[in-house]
């Protein structure tokens, strides 16, 4: 779902109070959303369409955050301080840049480096540099290196370790 930029005015009245209805407050301080559920655990709402019959969908920590503080921009990511992503508790969320976003899941160990994890820069060149299709293949490639296909296959189109 992209972000879309969100204002309090995306919301009536009766889907503010819906909304936090369906949020329970933990000793931890979270506000957790109980309503509906995207992949990854992170929350999701229908907001106000430009119509009687049409909707638009919002992830529940950005509508949180809207709801709260007027707006939420839509060139920004929510940091959640709490690591939780059921969370929607205003407090817990900062704008951020994606750049500050992977920082700080680097910084907290939650980033899924997959093969960028498994392979060594060393690796990773040998890869590029063994590769002909149809006689050293990406998948015999990623049966001797033991990563998946699609992981050569990134390697090889630049969308990972471009810079080796």
């Amino acid at each position: 779902m992209k972000a879309k930029e969100l204002t309090a005015d995306d919301f009536g009245p009766g889907q503010i109070a819906n909304f936090w209805s369906k949020v329970v407050l933990r000793p931890n301080g979270c506000m957790e959303f109980t309503g509906s559920e995207r992949v990854k655990g992170y929350g999701c709402v229908e907001m106000k369409g430009r119509t009687s019959r049409s909707h638009r969908r919002a992830l529940a920590h950005r509508a949180a955050y809207a709801m709260t503080w007027g707006t939420c921009p839509s060139d920004m990511k929510l940091l959640h301080s709490c690591d939780n992503p059921s969370c929607v508790n205003p407090v817990h969320l900062t704008p951020g840049t994606q750049a500050e976003n992977v920082a700080d899941m680097m910084r907290k160990g939650r980033a899924n480096m997959g093969s960028m994890k498994k392979l060594t820069s060393a690796q990773v060149k040998d890869i590029k540099a063994r590769y002909q299709p149809r006689v050293v293949t990406a998948t015999a490639l990623a049966s001797e290196f033991g990563v998946t296909q699609s992981c050569i296959r990134e390697i090889l189109n630049g969308r990972n370790w471009k810079n080796t």
